[in-house]
């Protein structure tokens, strides 16, 4: 650690900082369930039990028209419907993977962002050749929507059909009507062979994934502040904004509200620009609403060095902070207190 006052590099800072969040309600492993895939392609899938989650939300959003066209999907999820010639064989690939990123995941999220300025559509169609003349065709909630452009059209294959393209919303709309998408795509120069799949578009889905509630209320985070203790409510004791270099633990303490219960929230710390990636702390909670903390420290002989610090509480993994607080470090600050 520098003598001189100023913040190190950030691996020499960042491996001397231990954080940790403290829930503020019961907490509880959350097992993860990963979905049940069948040998053999193409891959049909269950989707996860979040989406089972959101057919309540749906509900509230549309009037429980399209929270029982979910909940039919989700019965018998639509895998990749495949159409090809009868000397087709096993090895046969037809396969159509959605993502709002442009680079393909594995598989299609459970829910896409209605507000995405487009989904992008990963195709592979083994008996086709790379420069075979393609059309797709779209559904929204089964109602047919025509022709589908295929924009910014990437042909990837060497050997065969393989490549992306981008689907926009609706003519007219800024996003994507919530609801389940279903996309066909084929070749005029080969009438038997074709590949058909879906994908579901909700408005704030990574927030309501990351357990940010339901569209319609906010998730919220306040009273973030920095002090020297914590109350047994988690609220903070000792508040102050400048602390001494052997402060010892400087807590973040704040309240939330708005989240579903299983959501997760993230506290980072960063020393002027550099995160410490060492100290970043997660909070799976168990209520709707209340107050958490995290705190940032050295090992018991270390110093902090001098210099400006910034806490942030993001939901999840999202780069946007819903709250963000700075804080300095240095010799007149205010003195430390023991764990």
């Amino acid at each position: 650690m520098s003598d001189n006052g100023h913040v190190p590099e950030d691996e020499e800072l960042a491996n001397g900082v231990i954080g940790h969040i403290e829930p503020a309600g019961d907490e509880g492993d959350q097992p993860e369930v990963e979905p049940e895939r069948a040998e053999g392609r193409p891959p049909r899938r269950r989707r996860s039990l979040a989406v089972g989650c959101l057919l309540a939300v749906l509900g509230v959003l549309l009037g429980g028209g399209l929270a029982f066209l979910l909940g039919r999907h989700r019965a018998k999820p639509p895998a990749a419907e495949v159409s090809a010639p009868a000397s087709s064989h096993a090895e046969y690939v037809a396969e159509l993977v959605f993502s709002a990123k442009p680079e393909r995941p594995e598989p299609t999220p459970d829910v896409i962002p209605s507000e995405a300025a487009a989904i992008y559509c990963f195709y592979e169609l083994s008996r086709l050749p790379p420069d075979a003349p393609l059309r797709a065709r779209w559904w929204h909630k089964g109602e047919p929507m025509g022709d589908l452009p295929l924009a910014d059209h990437e042909r990837t294959g060497e050997d065969h059909a393989t490549g992306r393209f981008a689907i926009a919303p609706p003519s007219g709309q800024d996003a994507f009507p919530p609801g389940i998408y279903e996309v066909e795509l084929s070749s005029p120069a080969e009438p038997g062979v074709s590949v058909r799949a879906s994908f579901v578009a909700l408005p704030r889905a990574a927030k309501i994934l990351a357990g940010g509630g339901e569209p319609d209320q906010p998730l919220i985070v306040r009273d973030l502040q920095t002090a020297l203790g914590v109350t047994e409510e988690g609220k903070p004791s000792e508040v102050a904004h400048s602390f001494r270099p052997d402060a010892g633990r400087i807590y973040a303490c704040f309240s939330y509200q708005g989240m579903a219960p299983g959501g997760l929230l993230v506290v980072r710390w960063h020393a002027g620009e550099v995160e410490l990636g060492k100290a970043r702390s997660e909070l799976t909670v168990s209520e709707p609403e209340g107050w958490a903390h995290a705190w940032l420290e050295l090992a018991e002989d270390e110093r902090l060095p001098e210099g400006q610090y910034q806490v942030t509480v993001h939901l999840g993994e999202d780069a946007e902070p819903l709250a963000s607080l700075g804080f300095t470090v240095e010799a007149e600050g205010e003195p430390g207190s023991g764990p």
